[in-house]
């Protein structure tokens, strides 16, 4: 499942860099992340780890995007893993140099619990950003901030995500 959701990204944004202009406007980032678990059974957590996305800009403020994302450093047996998420992206506002964006992505969050093997859970993400302009192509992400709600052993969990990081900008913007 995990390979075919990667090959459909990888379509996407193939296909989008040789379409027209108006929708060859892809968008990379990467770099920290910081997840705060919610209480599953236990008390919530912190955890440290990286936050990777890639968003093709369709029509005016619309967007696909997916994001990838890992948490490590955790005392708990069992925690979220690795997460890959897609969905539509919005720009709210278009400024010179600052633009906030909202979006809402599905996917799967994977359960890390070293006695068992990994369970996959459906999750959905709701959240939001902002990206300054440093050059033409280069951006800085000095927030997104996310609801994270998955599922797993039949109980419902959440978690808050805060991700900063550098953006690379390609095609004409």
């Amino acid at each position: 499942m995990r390979k075919s959701w990667i090959l459909l990204t990888g379509l996407l944004v193939f296909s989008c860099i040789f379409a027209p202009r108006a929708f060859s406007q892809i968008e990379l980032s990467g770099g920290y992340s910081f997840l705060r678990t919610g209480p599953t059974p236990g008390p919530g957590e912190n955890l440290n780890g990286w936050d990777v996305s890639t968003s093709v800009h369709l029509i005016g403020s619309l967007g696909l995007e997916a994001d990838y994302s890992d948490q490590y450093g955790s005392s708990s047996p069992v925690r979220p893993g690795f997460m890959e998420l897609y969905g539509p992206r919005f720009e709210l506002l278009r400024f010179p140099r600052v633009e906030p964006y909202v979006h809402a992505l599905i996917g799967t969050v994977r359960e890390v619990e070293p006695s068992l093997s990994n369970q996959t859970s459906f999750g959905v993400a709701a959240g939001g950003g902002i990206e300054v302009k440093l050059t033409r192509h280069i951006w800085v992400r000095p927030f997104q901030l996310d609801y994270i709600h998955y599922k797993f052993n039949g109980s419902s969990a959440y978690s808050g995500r805060y991700s900063a990081g550098l953006v690379f900008r390609f095609g004409r913007w």
